[in-house]
């Protein structure tokens, strides 16, 4: 971003801005997303960027419901998202509809949420972009828990073999990948299922694996939820 700024390049600004903001996304840090997001936005709309400017609107409505405003967030990302895959562009899709998913899940419609998924994952399927596999499989999983237990009607038998394949799927992926950080929260979320289930030897010594897998140790919030689940799993 600096070197952008120092060679006033608006198109180089606009670019280091949104990937700022996919960066903080994965890091789920929300305010700063939403920051990056925005100034992301406000460089296009004064230099004509529509495709930086359609990409910041997904971040910022995503932002937006992290905030606490799911549906007006959920309205922009459908309708950037829209435009943004109507001119052609497929670059990042995938991750942006887990993105959009999660912001369903935040208005309580797990149905919608999952559509968006499958949607993602068709994408995969066909050829495009790989890179959020993990997480489609991790957040199907977690959202099918999610709707349950919210139901109260926890899942049993074949429902629940289902969400621990989805989970164990999003391992194997993120590790063929090398995606330690998808593999994660993977792996953190596996461990609370196995933990209900009694496996807590088995819990414990992938989450182990998990965390001590993370090169850099410095607190993240993904490192942090980690490191707690594993406190109540052992």
């Amino acid at each position: 971003m600096a070197l952008a700024a120092h060679l006033k390049h608006p198109f180089s600004q606009a670019y280091a801005l949104g990937c700022a903001a996919w960066l903080n996304s994965y890091r789920r840090e929300p305010a700063a997303m939403s920051a990056r997001a925005k100034e992301t936005m406000g460089l296009s709309q004064a230099q004509a960027l529509g495709w930086w400017l359609l990409w910041g609107m997904i971040f910022d409505g995503r932002g937006m419901a992290d905030a606490g405003d799911p549906a007006a967030g959920i309205a922009q990302m459908e309708s950037a998202l829209g435009m943004y895959r109507g001119v052609g562009s497929g670059m990042v899709v995938p991750y942006f509809l887990t993105q959009l998913a999660g912001a369903h899940t935040m208005n309580g419609d797990f149905d919608r949420a999952i559509e968006r998924l499958d949607d993602a994952r068709g994408l995969v399927a066909q050829g495009g972009e790989a890179i959020a596999a993990a997480e489609i499989d991790r957040l199907d999983a977690e959202m099918r828990l999610q709707r349950a237990e919210l139901g109260g009607v926890p899942l049993g038998g074949s429902d629940l073999g289902a969400v621990e394949l989805l989970l164990h799927r999003a391992i194997a992926t993120s590790q063929q990948q090398g995606a330690r950080l998808f593999e994660l929260r993977a792996a953190t979320s596996l461990a609370k299922l196995l933990k209900s289930q009694g496996k807590t030897g088995a819990a414990t010594a992938m989450l182990e694996a998990a965390i001590n897998g993370i090169p850099d140790q410095m607190p993240t919030r993904d490192l942090d939820a980690a490191r707690q689940a594993l406190l109540t799993v052992i």
